[in-house]
């Protein structure tokens, strides 16, 4: 089967890769091993092949400056924008003419303007969208669909090549990766019976059949983009109030600080607390090395504040045997079993982080029931192989539906 992968990046095999980035890239090595002609159209990736795969970086990314909003954008910005938009359209319209998929899969299209998505309407492909998070939803749900008039108008809509039917588009196959993200989608307007939930998959090597034993060292993990809204300020406050406790933990902070004034701030706020030397700063970690650091932990903390559609490294560190501590957040609460194979706390709250820690480390029989119960848990659910294979089925459904 031909598939025509839409993403806004596809990072090679030795590059940082997060997130919907890294599932990406599980599901594109599934599809060309699967015998699947596969290729990528997107922003930013290595072009040539990689694995069977054919990368082509031929669109380019919408925001001129990503730390502005819309609204904030200049003339400048917004020519900028419209031009972007128009050559999205025009790249995409060409890759459907040479390849002619027989489907197109949507991996993660972060480039805020409909075009792609027009250019495959155009054409009559059907389509199959991967929603990581609400960006699909703002692109196609916030904006009036009412025509509009006027020459002026006309143009604007020449240069952004919004899609021609947005409902048809919201009936098209959508694979959330939460139950909580399926419903902010059927809540927009998404056709309930389109959805359907796969869980993001981790590596083989995250699981081992051994059990865990209590580690010697206190050493709690958080990893992921280290931005405001991922907490990490909480979690150094909930260091500083372990510490109180007499519990002297190391934070293991793995993750790229994408403002140098965030990473002050954390720093400066982990010298006033008086506990600078309890916190470690990874940087990027390849996927390969995940398991083992997770291994080595006691627990992981998710403490996130704002829209979180998944957790993948709740998963990776329940299958590593290591409990985890996560945010009542969107879809955080379904990676785990809450009081089972780990906690949920409030979000915000760095004394109910540090309390909910305390009772996983307290008793190393308590803590040693968790770890057995996550490598089971996450083993059942979580594994690689069942969210590529379900990808995969509904792109060969979409494509067999639209044959017929």
């Amino acid at each position: 089967m031909r598939i025509l992968v839409l993403s806004k990046n596809s990072p090679g095999a030795t590059e940082e890769a997060y997130g919907a980035d890294l599932m990406g890239r599980h599901v594109v090595g599934h599809l060309a091993a699967r015998g699947h002609e596969v290729t990528v159209l997107t922003a930013e990736g290595a072009g040539g092949g990689d694995g069977g795969v054919e990368v082509w970086a031929d669109l380019v990314r919408d925001r001129p400056d990503p730390a502005l909003q819309p609204e904030q954008w200049g003339a400048r910005d917004k020519l900028e924008f419209l031009q972007k938009a128009r050559h999205n359209y025009t790249a995409t319209r060409e890759a459907l003419r040479k390849l002619q998929p027989e489907v197109v899969y949507v991996s993660d299209l972060e480039l805020l303007t409909g075009s792609p998505l027009r250019a495959v309407q155009e054409a009559g492909v059907p389509l199959v969208f991967h929603a990581h998070d609400l960006t699909l939803r703002q692109t196609l749900c916030t904006e009036a669909e009412a025509p509009a008039g006027g020459l002026k108008q006309w143009a604007l809509d020449w240069f952004l090549c919004p899609p021609l039917d947005r409902g048809a588009l919201r009936a098209a196959r959508l694979l959330a990766v939460s139950r909580s993200l399926a419903e902010d989608y059927q809540r927009a307007g998404w056709r309930a019976d389109a959805i359907r939930v796969v869980y993001n998959g981790i590596d083989d090597r995250f699981f081992r059949p051994e059990p865990r034993e209590f580690p010697e060292e206190l050493s709690i993990l958080l990893a992921g983009r280290c931005v405001p809204e991922k907490g990490l300020h909480l979690a150094v406050g909930a260091v500083e109030r372990l510490a109180q406790r007499g519990r002297r933990v190391q934070l293991q902070v793995v993750g790229t600080f994408p403002s140098a004034a965030y990473e002050a701030e954390i720093r400066e706020l982990a010298e006033r607390w008086q506990v600078a030397e309890q916190v470690t700063y990874h940087g990027y970690v390849a996927p390969a090395e995940m398991p083992a650091l997770c291994r080595r932990q006691v627990c992981t903390w998710a403490p996130s504040l704002g829209p979180e559609s998944f957790g993948l490294v709740s998963v990776e560190s329940q299958a590593a045997g290591t409990p985890v501590v996560v945010t009542q957040v969107g879809g955080l609460p379904e990676t785990l079993q809450a009081g089972v194979t780990g906690l949920v706390v409030p979000p915000g709250d760095a004394g109910a982080l540090a309390e909910a820690t305390e009772r996983i480390v307290a008793d190393p029989r308590v803590w040693r029931e968790m770890s057995d119960a996550g490598r089971a848990f996450t083993a059942q659910r979580f594994r690689v192989g069942r969210m590529v294979a379900a990808v995969e089925e509904a792109l060969v459904g979409a494509a067999g539906t639209a044959a017929r």
